[in-house]
């Protein structure tokens, strides 16, 4: 077991996690976005797919937890890479051609990633707050979602 432990807290090994974590968010993303796609068949399509959702919510609450520590270790390597990356070269290089030398997503990761993770904050809050925690307008007892 010494062996995993020493890999992933290296730098392969951290890049690896973070492959490994984000290809499972893009996977959940595409999922997620092919469930909301059901708004454009119809009411009933809709109100079906939440229904299954419903019928399986403890199935739910583990892919939520799976989900919750994607994120927390894929941002948590992506700053620590980003730290060790700043230390083994403290010192600048004095001519940065990045749009010679890097690929247009490596260069605006960062700012991908910070949209990603505002509109994800904002999501949970509007939705996945509103209907496990509060429900003003009783919401979660109809089962007509739409």
């Amino acid at each position: 077991m010494g062996w995993f432990f020493k890999f992933t807290g290296s730098s392969i090994g951290r890049k690896f996690i973070m492959a490994i974590t984000g290809g499972f968010l893009i996977i959940f993303l595409i999922i997620h976005l092919i469930g909301n796609f059901t708004l454009f068949i119809g009411p009933e399509a809709f109100n079906g797919y939440v229904s299954t959702l419903d019928v399986i919510k403890p199935l739910i609450r583990l892919i939520e937890l799976v989900l919750l520590a994607a994120f927390v270790l894929h941002i948590y390597d992506g700053i620590i890479l980003w730290f060790e990356n700043r230390k083994a070269r403290p010192v600048r290089y004095k001519v940065n051609a990045s749009s010679e030398n890097s690929t247009f997503s490596s260069r605006w990761m960062f700012w991908i990633g910070s949209l990603i993770f505002i509109f994800l904050v904002l999501h949970l809050a509007t939705f996945f707050y509103r209907f496990n925690f509060y429900d003003p307008e009783g919401y979660a007892n109809k089962n007509q979602y739409f």
